[in-house]
């Protein structure tokens, strides 16, 4: 069982910071992302959809079991992926609260880190991160799901087969992430804000692979 430069990485915590003192500061134009998202993102998150997702029982940074198997038997499960130290999850974090708090009650999100209880408890308090975070410092649920980058996120239905992948984040993948929530609880679409989301289909960091 499964247990930049530096300006690049200046604007993206200051987007960030924006969020959390309550800015919808909107998405910038010119905004160049540091990984782009690829054709090739593209084709591994796509090859997903329809797909069974793969199981985990892991043990969550505040020490508690945490089961996908559990969790979707209460609803669709939002699987985010985390790199420590990543500007861009950073950036990406206060978004995915922002749709966690929209669905709350109804969708689980959780959080994956490819770091230890300790460093994933800290980056977790650091960016005011509230749902359950996974520390896979060996990277196993990452490699499982083939996340080459951090912000690459998915959505798990009842049934355990996954109704998408994204490859990153972007203010028309939250639109469409906000379209498929909807889709997967059975109701009807209803407007969502995507904020400071780039315009730019942006991923974070690489991940090592083994």
């Amino acid at each position: 069982m499964l247990k930049f430069t530096v300006p690049i990485g200046v604007v993206c915590a200051g987007f960030g910071v924006f969020l959390m003192l309550g800015s919808h500061a909107p998405a910038d134009p010119g905004f160049a992302p540091r990984h782009a998202v690829t054709k090739k993102m593209e084709t591994i998150t796509g090859a997903w959809a329809r797909r069974v997702a793969p199981p985990f029982l892991v043990t969550d940074v505040a020490k508690k079991p945490v089961s996908l198997d559990d969790m979707v038997a209460k609803g669709p499960v939002f699987l985010y992926f985390i790199k420590d130290g990543c500007p861009c999850s950073v950036d990406a974090q206060p978004l995915f609260n922002h749709l966690r708090d929209k669905f709350k009650g109804k969708v689980s999100f959780i959080g994956v880190i490819d770091a230890d209880a300790k460093k994933g408890a800290k980056w977790a308090k650091i960016n005011a991160m509230t749902d359950p975070l996974l520390g896979d410092s060996k990277l196993e649920v990452i490699h499982a799901y083939k996340a080459t980058n951090s912000a690459f996120s998915t959505l798990v239905l009842r049934d355990g087969t996954i109704q998408k992948m994204w490859p990153g984040y972007s203010r028309d993948f939250l639109l469409d992430m906000n379209k498929q929530i909807c889709d997967a609880l059975g109701e009807p679409v209803t407007p969502f804000d995507p904020l400071y989301a780039p315009l730019a289909k942006t991923a974070g960091c690489y991940f090592e692979r083994d």
